[in-house]
């Protein structure tokens, strides 16, 4: 996980928009998105720090360096036991925009849907 998607994650958890988190630590909201989608990359350490006192949390776990004191975890990969496959199809996911997430949600959802009931139907594949 990125300090981009950390910073997004604090975000979303305190249920902050861009304009707000943009507000509170006195920058722009199209810096916020930069840091959040990687195309900036190197945060200053002074603001590292403001984010992380606005969100809640500290440089150190935005840094990727500690585990987040409220989660317990530093990202996904440490919270479930996931195989490379698994790690592949969240990275490629993870490039994808919002539409396309939604349409592959509802794919996997109509697999599941199918899976169980073939699983209801006696186990038959």
């Amino acid at each position: 996980m990125t300090i981009g998607n950390r910073i997004k994650a604090a975000r979303k958890a305190k249920d902050m928009t861009l304009e707000n988190l943009a507000t509170h630590a006195r920058l722009s909201r199209q810096t916020i998105s930069r840091y959040e989608t990687g195309v900036i990359q190197s945060i200053p350490s002074d603001t590292i720090e403001v984010l992380a006192a606005v969100l809640d949390t500290t440089p150190a776990y935005l840094m990727g360096w500690e585990v987040d004191s409220k989660s317990g975890h530093t990202d996904l990969f440490d919270t479930y036991e996931i195989g490379g496959f698994e790690r592949d199809m969240i990275k490629t996911m993870s490039e994808y925009t919002d539409d396309e997430k939604e349409e592959v949600a509802k794919l996997l959802k109509l697999f599941d849907d199918s899976r169980k009931m073939r699983n209801m139907g006696g186990g038959n594949s």
